[in-house]
């Protein structure tokens, strides 16, 4: 297992093609972009990543990271699973506009988002999401 790695004021550790994420008060725009720019790389050797975010502490998305997001989706392809547990409603509804807002861009379905409600939760859901995706990629 990785240790944590500071992105800004959050965290993240990677196991393999899953990226635990803390996030710690506001999310600015740089810190979103170094974020994205660490998932692609783990992302690039498995064809898809899984992305564990713990929103407990969250504070809000700037418009600065609304944008960076968007423009760093528009120049770069990331097949990612997300699930976020903890977060407030203000915040699940920021991150489902950022689904969509990507599912727009990239023209295809490649983000999946869950909220649950702990990280056991979300775990689990990594491993049902798996084994979804095992069944439709194996040959009959």
């Amino acid at each position: 297992m990785e240790s944590w790695k500071s992105f800004g004021k959050h965290l993240v550790r990677f196991e393999q093609d899953v990226a635990f994420v803390r996030l710690r008060g506001d999310l600015t725009g740089q810190e979103i972009a170094t974020l994205l720019d660490q998932l692609v790389k783990i992302e690039q050797p498995y064809g898809r990543i899984f992305e564990i975010v713990d929103a407990h502490a969250a504070g809000t998305v700037s418009a600065a990271a609304r944008r960076e997001n968007a423009e760093w989706h528009r120049r770069n392809h990331l097949c990612a699973d997300v699930v976020v547990y903890g977060g407030s409603v203000v915040l699940r509804t920021i991150f489902k506009l950022f689904g969509n807002a990507i599912r727009l861009f990239q023209k295809s379905d490649v983000l999946q988002m869950q909220f649950v409600a702990t990280e056991a939760e979300a775990i689990e859901w990594v491993k049902q999401r798996r084994q979804e995706l095992s069944k439709r990629t194996a040959k009959p």
